[in-house]
């Protein structure tokens, strides 16, 4: 039985063991440790690598969303995280400004799961430069039409701006 003990103290247990138990007569025991008891936290949703990832100490969500390469381009803001050993689900957003990321960070514990949904997508349709679906990946998680509009590469000379229509699902 070596649970609590340190590798060294471990080595010498197993030592003394073999040589009261008459296994050889001059034990040499070295023992490391392959992997200590970590927990795992499970990131999933729009991040690069989603997964299980061992943590054996409570880190910032930075740290844990770092583990999973990140957010990916299609990512929203709002996060969801599912506290280990109870059904409590916490709301958290992650700002773009870094200055309000770091001084809001939440806390990740082992056994926590974490679940970042996919960003709203907007359509722009027409006589615009790149037409296509654009995600709503802004802090605030809206975005006018103009700035749609900006994004799309903006109307060429042959496009009638005065006849836009906008389409709500």
């Amino acid at each position: 039985h070596v649970a609590g003990l340190t590798p060294q103290q471990a080595a010498k247990v197993i030592e003394e063991v073999l040589l009261q138990q008459h296994y050889l007569l001059n034990p040499r025991v070295s023992v490391t440790v392959e992997q200590y008891a970590t927990q795992t936290v499970s990131i999933l949703g729009e991040v690069h690598t989603p997964g299980a990832y061992m943590i054996s100490t409570p880190r910032s969500i930075v740290e844990v969303l770092a583990l999973a390469g990140g957010l990916t381009g299609a990512a929203n803001r709002n996060i969801m995280i599912e506290r280990h050993g109870s059904s409590e689900k916490v709301p958290y957003f992650l700002s773009n400004e870094p200055d309000v990321v770091f001084a809001s960070a939440m806390t990740i514990y082992p056994g926590d799961s974490i679940l970042v949904p996919k960003a709203g997508i907007v359509y722009v349709l027409g006589d615009v430069g790149t037409p296509g679906g654009y995600t709503m990946t802004n802090n605030e998680g809206q975005i006018s039409a103009l700035q749609l509009v900006a994004r799309a590469g903006g109307t060429p000379p042959t496009a009638d701006p005065a006849h836009a229509r906008l389409i709500r699902k």
